[in-house]
């Protein structure tokens, strides 16, 4: 049971909460039952920042106890109240103990010899999941809750991965099949925000978002769930947008042999045919290109990818850069037959899935 109240001052919140109290009292008798009130514990909400050591000090008469207001955070339903609601206690110990779940869960990594997707799906039940919890309430894109998250998840790609601290950070990743703090934390809010929009609105109406040209563009309610002071809430509701499923492309992948794909590649074939491929040399520079033929005459598209990247990330990319000419081609010049040409066997398997994580 919880009582909440408003007024202008402690005394008045005091007095109030004493009146909650002996009404309460009147139901355990009723129903013949007993409320544990030395359990009872009472905080106070204020946006004042000095001087709150005398209102800390208040008591409240409940039965023939008195409850003091708590000085410290309180935890409430697993997450950590202070009296600012800032949550700022919440995620340092949210943090702290994920690190020691971490901690925890690090020999399973190494000495029980279990695959990569195992270690990824621990790594987000016992580690993940309690460094975002309650992440939707405190969470509005500050940079340093960001940066703390994303040392909790480089640690878990590592572990996932077995790589080395000085590996970079987007081969791990994509290996262990993790997103960075912001994407992780915006899908949860997104997530948030998206099953507060399907709650019945005031008048228990059910017809609660629009679809516009594929897009939820609009939500019903949203008046009734975000107060008039919450400028900032109110504005993330009403711009949150939320794609339909998508289309899959009509495509095949077809993985053969060497001799057997050469075969193939030399056969005329209707409409537009690329041709992708990457290199990585010896001084760690990396790049890829797409070659493509048109009205008898070759095109080319070439791109330096620097260093600090390994052979397949660029095939992939080789990948993503032929799909982006086939649809500006298409586009011009209406849909056609598209066949793209690839000698990585591993990007082929890749592409067949668009779920993180290693295939």
């Amino acid at each position: 049971m919880a009582w909440v109240v408003e007024g202008e001052d402690v005394g008045e919140c005091t007095q109030r909460l004493e009146g909650c109290a002996r009404e309460a009292q009147i139901w355990p008798k009723e129903n013949a039952c007993q409320f544990d009130i030395e359990k009872t514990q009472a905080i106070l909400f204020t946006r004042k920042r000095s001087n709150k050591e005398p209102k800390m000090k208040a008591k409240i008469r409940v039965g023939s106890h008195e409850v003091q207001y708590n000085k410290e955070a309180t935890r409430w339903l697993g997450v950590w109240l202070d009296s600012m609601l800032a949550l700022n206690d919440h995620t340092k110990k949210t943090f702290a103990k994920a690190r020691r779940a971490q901690n925890r869960v690090r020999s399973l990594m190494t000495k029980k010899g279990l695959s990569p997707e195992g270690c990824q799906r621990i790594q987000i039940a016992a580690v993940q999941a309690v460094a975002l919890y309650g992440a939707e309430l405190w969470w509005k894109g500050q940079k340093n809750k960001a940066q703390e998250v994303q040392k909790i998840l480089s640690e878990q790609g590592r572990r996932i991965t077995g790589c080395f601290g000085t590996t970079p950070q987007g081969a791990w990743m994509n290996d262990a099949g993790l997103r960075p703090a912001n994407a992780i934390v915006n899908n949860r809010i997104r997530q948030y925000k998206m099953r507060q929009m399907m709650m019945p609105d005031a008048n228990g109406g059910g017809k609660m978002i629009e679809t516009q040209d594929g897009v939820v563009r609009r939500v019903e309610g949203i008046d009734e769930l975000i107060p008039e002071d919450y400028p900032f809430e109110r504005r993330c509701y009403e711009w949150t947008t939320l794609l339909e499923d998508k289309k899959r492309l009509k495509g095949q992948v077809i993985i053969q042999e060497e001799e057997l794909a050469l075969e193939e590649a030399k056969k005329e074939r209707e409409g537009l045919v690329l041709w992708t491929d990457g290199a990585r040399k010896e001084d760690e520079w990396v790049g890829c290109a797409v070659v493509w033929k048109k009205e008898g005459r070759w095109n080319k598209r070439r791109v330096h990818l620097g260093r600090q990247k390994e052979a397949f990330d660029v095939e992939m990319y080789a990948m993503s850069e032929a799909v982006t000419i086939a649809d500006e081609i298409c586009g011009k010049e209406g849909a056609r037959r598209v066949t793209i040409f690839t000698d990585s066997q591993a990007t082929l398997r890749r592409v067949q899935s668009d779920e993180p994580g290693p295939v």
